[in-house]
C-alpha cells in the first residue's frame, strides 16, 4: 500500500518539531484502508499526534489543546500532551489505540513519546467498557438513522444510497465491539487487525443491514460478558499517571521534577522561562 508523502505537508512542517508522537490512525493503523483508486474508497489518510506546548502556554491563559487539519487526503488531529493523557485516562477509544499502534505506523516517535508508550499499562482499566460501548452505540445510531450526516461527502452519500445504510459506520461498529471485548479480556489492544479483510468487506457493502445488526447484537452480548469477567482494574491509578506526566514535562523543559508542580499550578512562583 503506497501512501502519499507527508514531509512537505503544511501540518508536518509546522508541528512535527514540537510533537513527541505522530502516527497513522484509523483505517491505516487497522489494516482496513481502501485506497482512493478504488471506486468504493471513502477513507482519508488519518494521523494522530501528541505535542507539548511552550512553557508559557502552561503558565498563562491560552492553552490550545487540539489542532485539526484537513489537507488534500490528510485528516490530522493533534492533541496537547496533558489533554491526551486525560483522554487516555478516560479510555477514549480514538486515542487509546495509539499506545498499541505498530512501530511501522509511527511517523515520529521521540524518546519522551516512547516513555509514554512504555507506560501504556497505566491506562488499562474497565472504563473501556463504557467508552467502547458508547462509541459503538453512536455508530449504530448513525448507521441506522436513514439520513445523510453532515460529515458525509458526495461519494459517501452515494454509497449510503446504494446499500441502504452507512457501511463505514457499520465497519466502525463491529470493530469497536470486537476490540473492546478483546481489551477487557486481556488488557491489550489489537490495533492492527488480522481480520482486516472482514472489515473491508463490510465497508464495501458485502453484508445486508440486517446481517450487520444481527452481528452487532451478538457482539454487544459478548462485550457485556467480557466486562463482567474482566480481570482489569476498575479505575486507572491517577497518582501514577500524574507522576509519569510530571516526569515527561520536567524532562522536556529541563526543569527539576520538584519544580514542575509549582510551575504548572503557581506560575508566579516559577523561576523558569
Amino acid at each position: 500500500m503506497k501512501l502519499p508523502p507527508f514531509e512537505n505537508t503544511d501540518w508536518w512542517k509546522k508541528y512535527s518539531e514540537n510533537s513527541i508522537l505522530l502516527s497513522y490512525r484509523g483505517s491505516i493503523s487497522h489494516g482496513t484502508f481502501i485506497p482512493s483508486s478504488n471506486p468504493n474508497s471513502i477513507d482519508d489518510v488519518d494521523v494522530l499526534g501528541v505535542y507539548i506546548n511552550p512553557l508559557s502556554h502552561y503558565l498563562g491563559y491560552e492553552q490550545k489543546e487540539t489542532y485539526d487539519f484537513f489537507e488534500d487526503q490528510w485528516d490530522v488531529v493533534l492533541y496537547e500532551f496533558k489533554k491526551l493523557v486525560r483522554l487516555l485516562s478516560n479510555s477514549n477509544p480514538n486515542v487509546l489505540n495509539l499506545l498499541w499502534t505498530r512501530d511501522q505506523d509511527f511517523l515520529k516517535k521521540s524518546p519522551l513519546g516512547q516513555k509514554l508508550l512504555d507506560n501504556k499499562q497505566l491506562f488499562v482499566s474497565k472504563k473501556a467498557y463504557t467508552t467502547f460501548m458508547g462509541y459503538a452505540r453512536s455508530q449504530l445510531h448513525k448507521m441506522t438513522a436513514g439520513s445523510f450526516q453532515g460529515y458525509m461527502g458526495d461519494k459517501r452519500k452515494k454509497l449510503v444510497e446504494q446499500f441502504g445504510y452507512d457501511t463505514k459506520n457499520a465497519s466502525h461498529l463491529i470493530r469497536l465491539l470486537t476490540m473492546g471485548s478483546e481489551f477487557l479480556k486481556s488488557g491489550e489492544m489489537q490495533v492492527y487487525r488480522s481480520d482486516a479483510d472482514h472489515f473491508i468487506r463490510i465497508k464495501k457493502g458485502e453484508f445486508t443491514l440486517e446481517q450487520i445488526k444481527q452481528k452487532a447484537e451478538e457482539l454487544f452480548q459478548i462485550i457485556e460478558e467480557a466486562y463482567k469477567m474482566s480481570p482489569l482494574p476498575e479505575e486507572v491509578d491517577k497518582e501514577k499517571i500524574n507522576t509519569l506526566m510530571v516526569g515527561i514535562l520536567s524532562e522536556h523543559f529541563k526543569i527539576p521534577t520538584s519544580e514542575v508542580h509549582s510551575c504548572l499550578n503557581n506560575y508566579h512562583r516559577c523561576k523558569y522561562e
